[in-house]
C-alpha cells in the first residue's frame, strides 16, 4: 500500500502494510471457514488471486520470472473459482424444474456473470 503522502519512517510503513496484509489474509480465511462444498473453492480461488495480485506489486520480485509465476498461479486460481461458480449455477434447483421463466432468468444471470468476468479479466490484463 503506497503511503508516500505521509511523512512516516520506513518501519511504520512496513508495519502498516504488514497489518493490512494480515487483515486481508484473516478475512479470506474467515470467509473460507464459513463456506462449504464448492463455495469454498470459489472463495479460496478469489482470495488467493487477490492476495497474489498484491504480492506481484512487491518491488523485490520485479524480475520477470517470479512475476510470470505469480500471474500464472493467479490465473489458475481465478479459473478454478470461475468453473466452480459455473458448476454451482448449473446444478442449482431451478434448472432441474420445468419452470422456463426461472431458467431464463438464471441464464441471464449466468450470461451477465460471464460478461463481467471477461471485462474484469481484460481490465486486469491491460492494467498490468
Amino acid at each position: 500500500m503506497p503511503l508516500d503522502f505521509l511523512p512516516l519512517p520506513p518501519w511504520a510503513v512496513a508495519a502498516i502494510n504488514l497489518t493490512f496484509y494480515i487483515y486481508l489474509f484473516w478475512v479470506g480465511f474467515w470467509f473460507y471457514r464459513r463456506t462449504s462444498g464448492k463455495e469454498s473453492i470459489v472463495v479460496a480461488g478469489f482470495f488467493m488471486s487477490g492476495l497474489l495480485g498484491l504480492l506481484g506489486r512487491i518491488e523485490a520480485l520485479a524480475s520477470p520470472r517470479p512475476i510470470v509465476a505469480i500471474r500464472s498461479i493467479q490465473s489458475v486460481c481465478m479459473t478454478a473459482a470461475f468453473l466452480a461458480s459455473l458448476l454451482i449455477l448449473l446444478k442449482s434447483p431451478p434448472l432441474g424444474k420445468g419452470d422456463a421463466k426461472t431458467a431464463l432468468r438464471l441464464s441471464l444471470y449466468l450470461g451477465t456473470f460471464v460478461v463481467i468476468a471477461l471485462l474484469l479479466g481484460a481490465l486486469i490484463y491491460f492494467l498490468y
